[in-house]
């Protein structure tokens, strides 16, 4: 009987121990580093080169698609035209450029998002100071964890634990 006690105490003491460590665990908070970096990119001429790359992609991925929109108009007068072989030539034409802009896209996004991130690991000095201003709110406000709001797998999160314009104006003090 007396065991029946002792061990019931212990795993009382276990689960509120678990407990406890849980807690420190649910604290956590979101930046949008996009913002971020969009607020302060000209402090760093790395972040400079990546909105450019960015800006570079997203112009030739508009020509693309105004290819293929000039394809599919050019497809739809040979077929009002009754000029069926141009039609389907023109069409497989179009075809062939959407998948190539569906491939671009998915390369140049993922070599983006890659060097994104080399970019959040690297040494520039602003990255630095972007490190430093995230751990000050972080710690300041009792966060143990911070995660980047345009990550995907995030779904939902409260306004509350966003921290990017308060991450905005420590680096604004800091920077200045």
């Amino acid at each position: 009987m007396k065991t029946r006690y002792i061990i019931a105490a212990l795993l009382l003491f276990t689960l509120a121990g678990a407990s406890v460590n849980a807690e420190q665990l649910t604290t956590v908070a979101v930046v949008n580093l996009e913002q971020v970096l969009n607020e302060f990119f000209t402090r760093s001429q790395a972040v400079r080169a990546w909105r450019a790359d960015v800006e570079a992609f997203d112009q030739q991925r508009r020509e693309i698609e105004t290819e293929i929109t000039d394809l599919e108009n050019e497809r739809l007068d040979a077929s009002s035209r009754g000029n069926e072989t141009a039609a389907l030539r023109l069409e497989e034409q179009v075809d062939e450029r959407r998948n190539f802009l569906n491939e671009f896209v998915r390369i140049r996004r993922a070599q983006l998002e890659r060097r994104r991130e080399e970019l959040l690991l690297g040494d520039d000095a602003f990255f630095r100071e972007l490190d430093a201003a995230l751990a000050f709110v972080a710690q300041n406000q009792g966060y143990t964890v911070v995660i980047d709001s345009e990550q995907r797998g995030l779904l939902w999160f409260s306004d509350q634990v966003d921290i990017t314009q308060r991450v905005i104006g420590r680096l604004r003090q800091v920077l200045q």
